[in-house]
């Protein structure tokens, strides 16, 4: 397996398991849920998405020790926010942080931008060459980059839930060698810029809900490493739940 340790790298709810113990499917139900709440705001994504992995997972945001991000008050807020403010809100919201506004795109979600400091760069010919590897197809017809974080958690997702079949099956190699394939593309792709990424949403957000997002998201990647390695981690710069298409990266956004 690759070595990990050099990569760059609530509402009320019961304990969640220790890190090292979720299994692939529920790493691939988190990597889903993460995916979906990067791609432009609906009501279900506001107000059920977001819930669904704070309160099964609150250690992966409660660990966040960034000092721009204070947890229990950013809940608070996201409560206050998503009764009192309207869905046109989040989107403008979205479009400020991930698109473009009067300061420019203030946390661009792809890997070229971080790594060479423009669009379309090698990250994103590499993305794709993990995705074509496992015969994933991203959906052209929203025209982002292979290297947008909402295909790359995707495809982790993908590799998690086929881990998982794998497992249930009775297929070790071919668990192992999806569980190399996610240390692979986390340390050699995701994790030399996730971080930045991810800071870029909790300093820049007006909403508690991005500011919520991406604290979450660096939580959990955080124990990327040591989830695969099965330790645990610190914090650093059964069967799935879902079924992952293989065709697409990314399923129809309407669902």
């Amino acid at each position: 397996m690759s070595d990990c340790n050099s990569c760059g790298n609530p509402r009320t709810a019961s304990h969640p398991p220790p890190a090292a113990s979720l299994l692939p499917g529920q790493r691939a139900a988190i990597y889903q849920e993460l995916a979906h709440l990067y791609r432009a705001p609906s009501w279900e994504r506001v107000q059920g998405a977001l819930d669904h992995v704070l309160l099964r997972y609150p250690k992966f945001l409660l660990d966040n020790k960034d000092a721009h991000f204070h947890p229990v008050k950013e809940l608070e807020r996201h409560e206050k926010e998503s009764y009192r403010l309207g869905l046109e809100s989040f989107q403008a919201e979205y479009v400020r942080l991930f698109v473009n506004s009067r300061e420019g795109v203030l946390a661009p979600p792809h890997a070229s931008f971080y790594t060479e400091g423009s669009l379309f760069g090698r990250a994103a010919q590499e993305a794709l060459t993990h995705y074509e590897r496992f015969r994933i197809a991203p959906d052209t017809s929203e025209n982002e980059p292979p290297d947008h974080i909402s295909y790359e958690l995707e495809f982790l997702s993908f590799l998690c839930a086929m881990e998982q079949e794998a497992l249930d099956q009775g297929r070790q190699e071919e668990a192992e060698g999806l569980k190399k394939a996610q240390a692979e593309f986390l340390c050699n792709h995701l994790f030399p810029w996730a971080n930045r990424f991810c800071d870029r949403i909790v300093e820049n957000a007006n909403l508690a809900y991005y500011k919520l997002v991406g604290a979450f998201t660096k939580g959990f990647l955080a124990h990327g490493s040591a989830l695969l390695e099965g330790k645990p981690s610190t914090q650093a710069g059964g069967r799935s739940a879902h079924t992952v298409e293989r065709t697409s990266a990314r399923p129809d956004p309407s669902k």
